[in-house]
């Protein structure tokens, strides 16, 4: 079972991974109207999946049906071995009451086995879970093992021992020196081919070069993201990796292209740059960066949250607020990767001269594609398919007449972003171009992300329990198990083979009955005759148990299969369905919406599985109890049903108590969910920010509240799991009176408690499932009522358009807007950051609806 979970699990996370995409770039997927491909593409994925779920199924069910195959032939072999003993007298103490305590003890211990069988499943896929993250460990601690030489790790996550500091405040001098380098995914191509360069301590150097010439590889390995192929990188004339990793990465600052925020407040944002930071440092921050003004204009200030990768701030605002993060840190090194390229003229050129304020005393590497930009750098240095080919100051490359010079002389300085690709060309071919160019480099590895908002660590469990939603948690979970009535043939056969299932016990309880009473023969013929008859009944009946459970279970496990597919593609549909407003809140960020899909319904999909199957076996049993209790003494039968009462309010008061514990539960998994899948995917951030173990930090929060609140929880699921237990033994003197036959069958078991926690666990995720499914969206994308447009003439018209995000109610973007645009017609907007030039695009494409107004 191992070997089909950890090819179930490989299937679920390529399934994962198309959700994650989509619901991480949902903008795009709405603007190029791709939701229905989309979700063809999620259910061919889910395809796959349901084989292993079978397998899972059919091999439960066999491990069930030989457990009581086992007790059968234990059984029968027991009471033959005895008879033959005592018939040939070695064993003269021997009788029936001895062989039956024997048996009986023997079979008794091998049916406690069956406890753990609904747990089965959920070993087998920990099992495989534990197989990853403990290799993932191991490398870690190779990796570590192996890097010890250079550095240590110590004091708490990043700070090493032995090695040496940087002294805060001095600018570094950086030596590439022959510096060959290949990544480790395409080692045959060498993306730097024995680079070397030297940036003085103090200087401003700009690198420049067309795609692929390996400009962001010389900041990665700056960083020491990886280690080199060949050569060295020095420090201040020491080599790199002598230095104190987690003092070498406090001592850098990184403005990245695109710019990357974390989902909490503006203020944190900043903060994370230098988490000993003070308010005032955090404004004058602020200030640096063209920053201040407009934060102070927003309803909360600096307390504004930004949202999952800073969506409620335009793009210019995001990258002033990058900029604050990387100048409060006062670094020695500051690496800027087109830091300016999101933002107005008007902007840049302020942030530029604060820039130029900030670079002096502390060496900058600059990555630029505007030549203005470049003129200004005390040293140039010119990259090409990995090897420097020119480098000097400007007037110096202007002289030498070569690629620089072409470049320079083809394109206006100031009003010209220069296309990368195309400086590789310039020796080639000085036919330039004179197209106005964006270039915007997007990295997929860091383009989505955030943090779960530190303010939610801080929320009340109160707080967490308010829910809101109107649909009660077993009402939704009826309501969603309706979704497998197209399954009813493979229900019902699961029904029928249980039911036949639980009779089998009965049919061997009076085999046994009948072969204990052929003890009773005094003839040893006639005593074996009938004792042969009954055990080849059971040991029939052995066989019997094994087909029946696993066409049972092979049958829930399909129904089970196609219901969570089925789910998962309706909750898929459904979140494709929002408005993107809805994606902006706080509870609904990509880790969190990925985690509903992952669990949620498997959480659903497990009463139609092993517990379905589990009450089907405890009501058949007690329904066959019944009717023979009621043959056998109506009125002891009374007695221990009344007993059984006991355990079904106990059943009862566990479930209430665990559906509002997994309420609870599942929100915190949303929180940590949300935390883990934002820091994995901007790991290099992480890096950069030097903030790993903040963010470990924040997770053990998460883990600590979970383990507090787990506690209490545990401990009473533990008292009601022993309470089932005495019952059962106080009733068992009643029930022998009721023949061997109720004997075998203690009514109900441990596996009572188990599915009363399953079933809290399921009815919350019940509750939420429906709340999506029941949402109606304030624009629906999929719906096809409206005008459909048969010649889109392009023209367009906004008339007195108002509009606020959700988010920021109390702060309109825009305002009275007015605009018409004609058929055929290139119109320019132009503004400062944050004026509403991206707020018009999203309400031209339907992202939004119009406060007032109307497009």
């Amino acid at each position: 079972m191992a070997k089909v979970s950890n090819e179930e699990t490989k299937s679920y996370e390529q399934v994962g991974k198309v959700a994650e995409e989509v619901f991480a770039a949902f903008r795009t997927v709405l603007a190029f109207n791709a939701q229905t491909s989309e979700q063809a593409r999620y259910a061919s994925k889910l395809q796959g999946t349901s084989k292993y779920a079978v397998l899972k199924g059919l091999i439960y069910g066999f491990y069930i049906g030989l457990l009581s195959t086992i007790v059968y032939w234990t059984t029968a072999l027991g009471l033959l071995s005895g008879a033959w003993l005592m018939n040939t007298g070695k064993n003269q103490t021997l009788d029936i009451g001895k062989i039956a305590v024997i048996v009986t003890a023997i079979t008794e211990g091998i049916q406690f086995l069956g406890d753990v069988a609904p747990c089965l499943k959920d070993f087998a896929d920990a099992c495989i879970l534990v197989l990853p993250i403990a290799q993932h460990i191991d490398e870690a601690e190779g990796r570590v093992k192996t890097l010890t030489k250079q550095f240590k790790l110590s004091k708490e996550l990043a700070v090493s021992e032995g090695v040496t500091k940087l002294t805060s405040g001095n600018p570094m001098k950086v030596t590439f020196d022959n510096v060959s380098f290949s990544y480790p995914s395409r080692k045959e191509r060498l993306v730097l081919n024995k680079a070397s360069f030297t940036i003085n301590a103090g200087q401003t150097v700009a690198l420049i070069g067309g795609s692929g010439s390996g400009k962001s590889t010389c900041i990665q390995l700056l960083l020491r993201f990886y280690e080199l192929t060949d050569g060295h990188i020095k420090i201040n004339d020491r080599n790199i990796v002598e230095f104190d990793l987690y003092d070498y990465h406090e001592a850098i600052a990184v403005v990245n292209q695109e710019p990357v925020l974390f989902a909490t407040s503006i203020q944190d944002n900043i903060r994370f740059g230098k988490i000993n930071s003070t308010q005032d440092d955090v404004i004058e921050a602020a200030k640096q960066a063209h920053a201040h003004d407009f934060i102070m204009k927003l309803p909360q200030g600096y307390d504004t949250m930004v949202g999952e990768r800073g969506a409620q701030l335009s793009g210019g605002q995001r990258q002033r607020i990058v900029l604050a993060r990387a100048l409060i840190r006062k670094p020695n090194l500051l690496i800027l990767d087109e830091a300016t390229s999101a933002l107005d003229p008007s902007s840049e050129k302020i942030i530029q001269q604060a820039l130029e304020r900030s670079c002096k005393g502390r060496t900058t590497l600059v990555i630029a594609h505007r030549l203005s930009t470049i003129r200004n750098a005390d040293w140039i240095i010119v990259l090409e398919d990995g090897a420097v080919v020119e480098q000097g100051s400007h007037d110096d490359l202007i002289a030498a007449n070569y690629i620089y010079a072409n470049l320079f002389k083809n394109y206006p300085a100031e009003t010209i972003n220069v296309q990368s690709s195309e400086i590789a060309n310039v020796h080639e071919s000085e036919d330039f171009s004179t197209e106005i160019i964006l270039s915007q480099e997007i990295n997929n590895i860091q383009t989505n992300e955030s943090e779960v908002n530190r303010t939610s660590f801080e929320e009340t469990d109160a707080e967490l329990l308010i829910d809101e939603s109107p649909y009660g948690s077993l009402r939704s979970l009826v309501n969603l198990l309706k979704l497998n009535s197209p399954e009813w043939p493979y229900l019902l056969t699961a029904s029928l083979f249980t039911i036949a299932f639980c009779a089998v016990s009965p049919a061997f309880s009076i085999s046994m009955v009948q072969s204990i009473d052929a003890f009773s023969e005094c003839s040893f013929s006639a005593r074996m005759t009938k004792l042969y008859i009954f055990t080849a009944i059971i040991i029939t009946l052995g066989i019997v148990v094994v087909i029946f459970s696993v066409i049972a279970q092979g049958s829930l496990a399909v129904a089970g299969a196609r219901l969570t597919n089925r789910l998962r593609i309706k909750t898929f549909g459904c979140i494709l369905r929002q408005e993107v407003g809805w994606f902006d809140e706080a509870e609904n960020s990509v880790g969190s919406l990925c985690s509903c899909l992952a669990t949620d319904t498997l959480e659903i999909q497990k009463l139609t599985g092993v517990r379905f199957g589990l009450v089907i076996h405890s009501v058949s049993i007690l329904l066959i109890a019944l009717v023979l209790g009621m043959i056998f003494s109506w009125a002891l039968t009374l007695v221990a049903y009344a007993l059984l009462a006991v355990v079904f309010i106990n059943a009862i008061l566990n479930v209430r108590r665990n559906t509002r514990l997994a309420t609870l539960f599942q929100k915190l998994v949303l929180e940590y969910s949300d935390l883990v899948t934002q820091s994995v995917r901007n790991i290099r951030t992480v890096y950069q920010l030097n903030r790993q173990y903040e963010i470990l930090k924040s997770f053990a929060n998460i883990m600590e509240r979970r383990y507090r609140l787990a506690i209490p929880s545990i401990l009473k699921s533990g008292l009601s799991f022993a309470l089932s237990y005495p019952v059962i033994t106080f009733m068992l003197p009643a029930l022998c009176s009721l023949t061997l036959v109720l004997l075998d069958h203690n009514l109900i078991d441990s596996q009572r408690t188990i599915f009363s926690t399953e079933l809290a666990r399921s009815s919350a995720s019940a509750k939420r499932l429906c709340r999506i499914f029941k949402r109606k969206p304030m624009i629906d994308n999929w719906s096809t009522e409206g005008h459909i447009i048969e010649n889109f003439s392009g023209s367009i018209e906004f008339e007195n358009v108002t509009f606020a995000y959700p988010t920021r109610k109390s702060l309109p973007v825009l305002n009275k807007f007015h605009l018409a645009i004609k058929p055929g017609q290139s119109v320019a907007l132009v503004g400062s950051s944050g004026c509403g030039k991206s707020t018009v695009i999203q309400l031209l494409e339907r992202f939004y609806d119009c406060n007032e107004g109307r497009v």
